[in-house]
């Protein structure tokens, strides 16, 4: 049960976070995501996408039960994407965002080895 509410958590975290990048300007974004700064417009979305698909997969694997293998490749896809996460925000001095992105990476990777 635990797992199926990191699952969730995980998915929802991540489906707004991914939206909210792909559907608010760079510029926008900048004033609260000072890292956009250190990216283009098309990574930006590139990094959306890559959040929005994971997430959804996330949810395919809970509500399609022949879908597990999905779900536990979005783990390991977002785990990824939260160690470049840590890394920028470690480059950056900004600690208190690197520590969020490190205990999203440990979610991911436990969801993923305990799915």
């Amino acid at each position: 049960m635990f797992q199926v509410i990191i699952q969730i958590l995980l998915a929802g975290m991540f489906i707004m976070v991914g939206g909210m990048k792909m559907m608010t300007p760079k510029e926008k974004l900048s004033l609260k995501m000072g890292w956009v700064n250190d990216f283009s417009q098309k990574q930006i979305k590139i990094i959306a996408t890559v959040e929005i698909i994971s997430a959804m997969g996330l949810v395919l694997g809970l509500v399609v039960s022949g879908l597990v293998i999905l779900a536990q490749a979005a783990t390991f896809l977002l785990a990824t994407t939260m160690i470049g996460a840590t890394y920028t925000h470690l480059r950056r001095k900004e600690t208190s965002n690197a520590v969020i992105t490190i205990v999203l990476l440990v979610m991911s990777v436990w969801l993923g080895l305990n799915i």
